[in-house]
């Protein structure tokens, strides 16, 4: 909460298109984090075209507490109350992820590291997922949207590095490491 909080004119400026809004916005943010360890106990919600942009030469860890609320550490498309996303998937675009360490391993068995139901214009890279050898944890939870890119992922750990049920994506240099499922294809085009 407190770096959800830290960010606001960026993530959560009323500018910017958040629930309700669906896929338009004026107000773009890029979002650098440092190197560090940035412990957080609720999701980094991801407005409407937002780039999240680590250090490149000593990435930062976004890392999960114990105590968690919620099951993603990064969400450019949150759930509201009686389950439909804050964006139409396929209108989902803009959203960049770059250069951080995802961390799970305090969190819940069945945790994910990103909510990534998203569309054009949108990718993960540089990133190193740390999951818990043996949970049901997930690296990237993709149950809709559209297209997306892939670059130079590591997954450590997990159930599941890739849950992905999504359409015209783009994989490359993706490394898994002791995880359960690398790829769970839920559908597909």
């Amino acid at each position: 909460m407190a770096i959800q909080q830290a960010l606001n004119g960026t993530l959560d400026a009323k500018t910017r298109c958040g629930q309700g809004c669906d896929s338009s916005t004026t107000t773009p943010a890029i979002v650098y984090f440092p190197a560090g360890t940035y412990m957080i106990s609720s999701a980094l919600v991801m407005y409407y075209y937002t780039q999240l942009i680590g250090d490149a030469t000593n990435l930062p860890t976004i890392k999960g507490m114990k105590k968690y609320n919620g099951a993603y550490l990064l969400d450019p498309d949150p759930y509201s109350y009686g389950g439909a996303s804050w964006f139409t998937n396929q209108n989902n675009f803009y959203r960049q992820v770059r250069n951080f360490i995802l961390d799970t391993t305090l969190m819940a068995n069945d945790a994910h590291g990103v909510h990534w139901q998203v569309s054009q214009a949108t990718s993960l890279q540089n990133i190193v997922f740390n999951l818990v050898e043996g949970s049901q944890q997930t690296a990237v939870w993709m149950d809709n949207g559209s297209s997306t890119f892939f670059g130079d992922l590591i997954i450590n750990g997990g159930g599941t590095g890739m849950f992905m049920g999504n359409q015209q994506y783009t994989i490359r240099n993706v490394t898994f490491n002791n995880v359960g499922t690398a790829i769970y294809q839920n559908w597909g085009e």
